[in-house]
């Protein structure tokens, strides 16, 4: 993502083009790398939207990730109140932090990921 920052570029709305082959909505780990292969082809244009901005020099440093939580690069999302969950939370909720800013939850989640438990999956 780091090589898509350098080249990105703010556009104006008279320079939008009137229609896109794909749109595509959230610039997130999935999301910008379904623009990118997409716009491999010459002959689409692709569109990526972001809600959020730029990272800012604390996503480079994962010790500083908690620092990104609750910030304007956040949506900070609350779960609603649980019954037979979150009983040590605040309110029984839980607090569920999701980036807003190109790269989404990925810029600010201390460079972490959570493989799923196959017996998980396998109740399903």
């Amino acid at each position: 993502l780091a090589y898509i920052n350098d080249q990105l570029v703010d556009i104006t709305r008279n320079q939008w083009h009137q229609a896109y082959d794909y749109v595509i909505v959230g610039a997130g780990s999935s999301g910008a790398v379904l623009a990118n292969r997409l716009s491999e082809d010459p002959k689409v244009s692709v569109l990526l939207l972001e809600a959020g901005g730029r990272e800012n020099y604390l996503s480079e440093l994962p010790f500083a990730a908690a620092a990104l939580q609750k910030s304007d690069l956040d949506w900070a999302y609350h779960s609603e109140p649980q019954k037979n969950a979150c009983k040590a939370m605040k309110e029984s909720r839980e607090f569920t932090p999701r980036g807003k800013v190109l790269g989404g939850s990925s810029t600010i989640n201390f460079m972490l990921y959570v493989r799923g438990n196959k017996r998980d999956y396998d109740k399903w």
